[in-house]
């Protein structure tokens, strides 16, 4: 993705962030908060989407009033939904939720290596753009499961900051293992063998061993094509020609 950015422009005032986020991070913290019930997080994250200004933060904090969530776990809440920032910091912030003994410590912590993990490898791959790390999650947790990412285009022409959204992914073993039935792994799959990689699936999420051959991963990333185009006619060093595309 990086090097598709950079080949298509030379992008003058204006840099590309990645945000990257774990399902986990959001869960754990609602979970240290008190709030468990599915619907309630799937409520809380479908409200995260809205969550860009003082009024929404106004409307967010009625909402989570309404679940019963105290004014200081809001607080709390709000603050992080605020953060996007180096990994180092978003620990420090976190580290309220990951000194308990509990679940929900547990929840974050792993996600939190398994972020740290993602940077180092970013790094030794070559990746020149910024990470940012957020606790935000835009994406039902019934889709996505583990690590998600934004790419995030930001102009600063003119002393202003204006950012737009051009890619966007994640991983979603979850959506994937909801279909496990459904799917047709070949003739030779049986619907004991189905049944076999979803109990290891759930042997791997209690803790429990799980070879390679039995886990089914899914990753997936879209591209916003039609942004990346109105963006790039508008650079001065634009310059049109024919092409023919066949699709």
């Amino acid at each position: 993705c990086q090097h598709l950015l950079n080949e298509l422009g030379e992008w003058e005032d204006t840099k590309f962030i990645f945000r990257l986020s774990h399902g986990d991070l959001i869960k754990g913290v609602l979970l240290h908060l008190g709030i468990s019930a599915k619907d309630h997080v799937a409520q809380v994250i479908e409200y995260m989407k809205a969550y860009s200004s003082s009024n929404h933060k106004s409307q967010m904090t009625g909402r989570l009033q309404n679940l019963g969530v105290t004014d200081q776990s809001i607080q709390y809440l709000l603050s992080l939904l605020d953060a996007d920032t180096g990994l180092n910091q978003l620990t420090n912030l976190l580290r309220p939720v990951t000194k308990r003994r509990a679940d929900s410590a547990e929840l974050v912590k792993s996600a939190l290596q398994h972020l740290k993990k993602v940077e180092s490898t970013a790094g030794r791959l070559g990746l020149k753009f910024e990470l940012q790390f957020s606790v935000k999650s835009f994406y039902p947790p019934c889709l996505y499961s583990g690590l998600t990412f934004q790419v995030i285009r930001v102009l600063t022409k003119k002393a202003s900051r204006n950012m737009d959204i051009i890619g966007a992914g994640g991983r979603y073993n979850e959506l994937v293992r909801t279909f496990t039935d459904y799917l047709d792994f070949g003739s030779t799959t049986t619907t004991s063998t189905r049944r076999s990689i979803k109990q290891s699936e759930e042997s791997a999420e209690s803790g429990g061993n799980m070879s390679s051959e039995d886990t089914l991963c899914a990753t997936g990333f879209s591209l916003s094509v039609d942004r990346l185009v109105s963006a790039i006619i508008k650079l001065d060093t634009f310059n049109p020609s024919i092409v023919q595309v066949v699709v």
